[in-house]
């Protein structure tokens, strides 16, 4: 993606990047492979959907300390389980998630 601290023309509004498609997006939808598509299709838009809002509230919750990214990455893992929400009891022993114990107690993940 192009910084927008170039000041010409065509140049997007400042704390704006243009993507490789020529989109304007947030800084920070072009530092990680997939935020793009997050940003355009998921970030600031409402949530209608019961099922997508339990998502949502979910991994934020899971995000709390972490990156997005991480969060975003085990996100296949998560939705396995959200198909059944009577499964979410298992969401903190499941191998694929962030798991308390891979933190030390100073929260540094090992």
């Amino acid at each position: 993606m192009e910084n927008s601290e170039s000041s010409g023309p065509d140049s997007p509004p400042e704390g704006l990047v243009l993507g490789d498609d020529g989109r304007p997006r947030c800084f920070w939808a072009g530092s990680v492979p997939g935020f793009a598509a997050y940003h355009d299709t998921e970030w600031g838009f409402p949530v209608d959907d019961e099922h997508m809002l339990f998502e949502k509230i979910c991994l934020e919750g899971f995000q709390s300390g972490l990156s997005w990214r991480t969060i975003l990455n085990k996100r296949p893992a998560f939705r396995e389980l959200f198909i059944n929400e009577a499964r979410v009891g298992s969401l903190v022993q499941h191998q694929n998630l962030v798991q308390i114990q891979d933190f030390d107690s100073d929260g540094n993940h090992y």
